[in-house]
């Protein structure tokens, strides 16, 4: 209990001294134990009374209201008792009072708050992780993530302290013992690694060192726990420094005294302004708890005030690093602000890079992300920046309690941490206690959490998993981490079956499919077989067809109804009332249910393309001789081709060698350029003579039956869009059209796509695109205005696309809200047509790789629908409402 009490009175004491104002330093040094003891009163009156722990009065209000209330004592009391016990106050029932009104007050203000869609949190509590064993007097004093999810958690015992917060006999030691707990992200520990540093600050740096430090010192450890540095934090040692000039300064002023005295030549003047300055010194003494009575001796005060400078010089309040650097936090060695060092990765050269920051509750946190430094500075409820050189670079952020974006309460943000995608997570204590997310300009992207548990002004450590699906939030009062998951990454649907196209009867190849008005599945199955890129020895060979073209139709169930044969490759389908748009190698048909052609066209992009060449009769067989004589140009010319690729890599080498020689560098330059013209040129021998004309025709029919292909079809209300390759170039372009087929038109194009794929979907008059390359939506309206654009990279997290081209799919469900699906990851999401994330909707397993996921849903949307091409299948994903109804 007595480590409990002693870390208690630490962590007091501590969110006190932070404050720089002197008035209002000295009224919350007086006020904090009424405040703390009334905070935890009503915390277990609402506890017992089955209410939220939401509305815990701010100590900063608390104070201004109490100090313009009284003014006749601007200096205060002095304390006799330490922080966090009685004090022996005959205004403590009127600070009561007056908390019990304001929380009466801030409850019904953040009752309406909590209605505020603004202040909707994104995340919701799923699990506690207590690392720390309280029964044993352990005390959990903050974590770190690591880049495999593992929570790295500083636990530690205290160490007896002086009741008397101006005692000088403060310990050498902040702690018994201190461990570092390795936790996994379900709680488990994993392992417990012995500490001989202070675990205040724990950050792990990109290559997966990890950095601990408080009291005085900071520990560099591997990613195994194995002690590889060990050294003082730089304010302690420039205390030291300065304690060291001090007694030689006052060494040589002592003997100048001396030596005065025996002269007689003592200066009134000096002497009148020293006892000025001492008394000055000893009223901010008395007041912060240091001098005692009025009669202690000068010397007395300045010892009890070297020993509190010196515990602040010990405190790292912030940790951080970089791939070079590491940043150091912690109390300035004069003075009461907070100041920033910047160390190499061997805890060595240490620079001063910021100072006199402004902070309160002893907290000061710091994060890096590249060259830059982070910082909230709490005092001035602002969020900083510095580049690795304490520039200030920018800084957003002002107090407001009732709008998100602002920071309410006496001093935040207390804590914060970078995301993968370079959005900062900040953390106040409140109140509320809530978690905010920023973009780096300092726009508020959203509230992530919002915990119901009440909170004093103490340090709230955040940290987010690395694929940023769960947020981790320490609660200093329960010594405890909170854990929140994204409310939206719990999936609506998960994979119940799965359709294929490869087994049975009648195997085939799988394009596309969608899903029809009445409800079936109609898939676009078989395709031509790539046209021949040489022919048979005998120089015969003709085009041949893979499986048979046709549309398979499906039952919801996933059972074969019937089969369409058709005349084309399927490569597009798109529902649309009264059947489906069947588009591919130019056309487009638009059939009925039965599969009945109703009408028919070329896509509007043909008429840009040359005419299609006719396909060559098949050549006669070569004789004999013919054979042979083929046959040697053909070795021959691989022959010339192997001995110039072969002299080309030995020019190569020779090049590589002559590195630091320029001239003959520029020499052998010359001789590369011709020997690689050369080998291009055996090149094209080789495939000249490894081709006949009808080749050659047939290669050139593929090519233009390519840019004759169709990526996508969407239905609008009135016209009907084709997403197609440019006729030009290597990008995709966007038709329309009418339902009819009719006055075809180039709205867009340069669209960025991958793997031949580019998927579009239709609302209204607009339509989305899926561009793949760009990991964005694209929105044009019916005439190729952009309309809007939305979507980033993102390899953890769940709102932007990750892999190498996503999303590679659309779909609108009836609700009208935008599917996504993504290659690789099989993962289906729901956006407002915004660009608002509003849910997972569940993970198919689908094949890795860069490929076409076709998405669509059944009508009434208990069942979503996902192609794996790769295995040639549908997977059939069910909503988890109906699997639980059934």
């Amino acid at each position: 209990m007595d480590s409990q009490n002693s870390g208690k009175r630490r962590r007091t004491s501590s969110a006190v001294r932070g404050c720089s104002a002197a008035l209002g330093v000295l009224l919350a040094w007086f006020l904090a134990p009424a405040i703390e003891r009334a905070a935890f009163a009503a915390e277990a009156a609402r506890a017992d009374a089955g209410t939220d722990l939401f509305a815990a009065p701010a100590a900063a209000e608390v104070v201004e209201k109490t100090a313009a209330a009284k003014p006749d004592n601007p200096e205060g009391p002095a304390p006799s008792e330490p922080c966090g016990e009685e004090p022996e106050s005959p205004d403590q029932k009127q600070i009561e009072e007056l908390m019990r009104r304001m929380e009466e007050e801030r409850r019904k203000d953040l009752a309406a708050l909590k209605e505020d869609p603004a202040w909707k949190p994104s995340h919701e509590k799923v699990r506690v992780i207590r690392p720390c064993d309280p029964k044993a007097g352990e005390v959990l004093e903050t974590f770190s993530i690591d880049g495999q999810g593992r929570i790295l958690a500083g636990c530690y015992q205290p160490a007896d302290r002086p009741d008397e917060l101006h005692a000088t006999d403060l310990p050498q030691r902040a702690f018994k013992a201190a461990w570092l707990r390795i936790i996994s992200p379900d709680g488990k520990q994993l392992a417990s690694w012995k500490l001989d540093v202070m675990p205040s600050a724990v950050c792990v740096a990109p290559d997966g060192t990890i950095f601990v430090g408080g009291d005085g010192r900071i520990a560099k450890l591997s990613p195994e726990g194995k002690v590889l540095a060990v050294a003082d934090t730089p304010g302690l040692v420039a205390l030291h420094e300065a304690e060291v000039a001090k007694q030689k300064a006052e060494q040589e002023k002592a003997e100048k005294a001396k030596a005065e005295k025996e002269e007689g030549k003592e200066d009134a003047a000096a002497d009148s302004k020293e006892k000025k300055s001492g008394k000055i010194g000893k009223a901010l003494l008395r007041a912060f708890g240091l001098g005692g009575s009025a009669e202690q001796s000068s010397a007395e005060e300045q010892a009890a005030m070297a020993a509190w400078q010196k515990h602040r010089a010990r405190e790292v309040t912030g940790l951080t690093a970089n791939d070079a650097d590491v940043f150091v936090c912690g109390g300035m060695p004069e003075g009461f602000g907070y100041s920033v060092w910047r160390l190499d990765h061997d805890l060595q050269n240490p620079q001063l890079i910021v100072k006199d920051l402004r902070g309160c509750c002893g907290q000061m946190d710091i994060q890096a992300e590249g060259e830059r430094l982070w910082i909230p500075v709490n005092g001035e409820h602002k969020v900083k920046c510095y580049d690795r050189d304490g520039k200030e670079l920018l800084k957003f952020g002002k107090r407001d309690r009732k709008k998100a974006e602002g920071f309410g309460g006496c001093c935040e943000p207390k804590n914060m941490r970078i995301a993968g995608d370079g959005s900062i997570y900040t953390a106040e204590s409140g109140p509320p206690v809530v978690v905010k997310r920023f973009d780096p300009a300092g726009k508020l992207l959203g509230v992530v959490a919002l915990p119901e548990y009440a909170s004093g002004c103490v340090r709230v450590t955040v940290a987010a998993s690395p694929d940023e699906s769960e947020v981790y939030l320490l609660n200093t009062g329960e010594q405890s981490i909170y854990v929140f998951a994204d409310k939206r990454s719990t999936p609506t649907h998960e994979q119940t079956a799965t359709i294929d196209f490869s087994g049975g009867e009648q195997p085939t190849q799988l394009n596309t499919f969608c899903i029809g008005s009445d409800g079936r599945l109609y898939a676009a199955c078989g395709r031509f077989a790539p046209a021949m890129a040489s022919e048979g020895a005998d120089g015969s060979g003709a085009a041949s067809r893979g499986p048979a073209a046709e549309i398979r139709v499906f039952d919801a169930g996933g059972t074969l109804q019937k089969t369409w044969s058709l005349d084309f490759t399927p490569q597009a389908l798109a529902a649309i009332s009264g059947g489906v748009i069947v588009a591919g190698e130019g056309r487009l048909v638009h059939y009925d249910f039965e599969g009945k052609p109703l009408r028919s066209a070329d896509a509007p992009h043909v008429r840009e393309l040359p005419a299609l060449p006719e396909i060559p009769p098949p050549e006669k067989p070569l004789s004999a001789e013919e054979q042979k004589a083929r046959a040697e140009r053909l070795s021959a010319a691989k022959e010339a081709r192997d001995a110039a690729q072969k002299a080309l890599v030995e020019k190569m080498a020779q090049l590589r060698a002559a590195a630091g020689d320029a001239a003959k560098r520029e020499a052998l330059q010359k001789e590369y350029a011709e020997l690689l013209r050369e080998f291009t040129e055996q090149s094209a021998a080789m495939n000249e003579a490894a081709q006949t004309p009808r080749t050659k025709a047939l290669q050139a029919r593929a090519a233009q039956m390519r840019q004759r292909s169709i990526s996508a079809v969407a239905v609008g209300d009135t016209d009907l869009f084709i997403a197609c390759p440019m006729a030009k170039g290597f990008g995709f372009a966007i038709w329309r059209t009418d339902h009819a087929f009719g006055e075809g038109r180039l709205i867009a194009e340069g669209l960025r796509g991958c793997c031949g794929q580019m998927d579009i979907q239709a609302r209204g008059d607009q339509v989305f695109v899926a561009e793949n390359a760009r990991k964005r939506v694209v929105v044009y309206d019916r005439d190729g205005k952009q309309a809007a654009a939305w979507g980033e990279s993102q390899r953890g997290g769940l709102e932007g696309f990750g892999s190498c081209c996503n999303p590679m799919n659309l779909r609108f469900n009836a609700a009208g809200e935008l599917i996504t699906s993504e290659a690789s990851l099989g993962r289906l999401k729901r956006y407002s047509p915004a660009g608002q994330l509003l849910g997972l909707v569940g993970m198919a397993t689908v094949e890795g790789g860069c490929k076409n996921v076709a998405v669509d849903l059944s009508p009434d949307g208990m069942r979503c629908y996902v192609m794996d091409l790769g295995k040639n299948r549908i997977c059939v994903l069910s909503a988890k409402s109906a699997k639980s109804a059934e």
